[in-house]
């Protein structure tokens, strides 16, 4: 079921021996403060799900669903990873293994608005 991160080996493996540049970017690992949540964390999991050292089950599944997809990481990755994009797509075979959090899955369904206030922002990094 993992085979939909196939596409992005490249990145999980730069990332994975990368010397965790983004951690800092994070607003997740800097709210929670462990290393599991940070991007390297995130995609280090994800790599050793794909190579089977770790079960692929829920567990596993629900650490990735700590990323907000919010891009910092990727902003300021020197390899220019993009590390959300595969996070999603990780996200998104847990949840077709049915392994993804059921409030996961609610907010999905909901269909969530983006709120007006984001469409205010300045788009680029300004």
């Amino acid at each position: 079921m993992l085979r939909i991160v196939d596409r992005h080996r490249h990145a999980i493996a730069t990332c994975v021996f990368c010397p965790k540049l983004c951690r800092w970017a994070c607003p997740v690992a800097d709210a929670e403060s462990r290393e599991t949540v940070t991007p390297w964390g995130l995609m280090t999991d994800l790599d050793d799900a794909v190579a089977g050292r770790v079960p692929f089950d829920a567990e596993t599944a629900r650490t990735w669903e700590h990323c907000t997809g919010c891009a910092r990481c990727q902003q300021v990755c020197k390899h220019e990873n993009p590390v959300p994009s595969v996070l999603l797509d990780a996200r998104a075979a847990s949840a077709l293994a049915n392994l993804a959090s059921p409030a996961l899955l609610a907010w999905g369904r909901a269909r969530p608005v983006a709120s007006p206030a984001f469409a205010a922002l300045p788009e680029g990094g300004e």
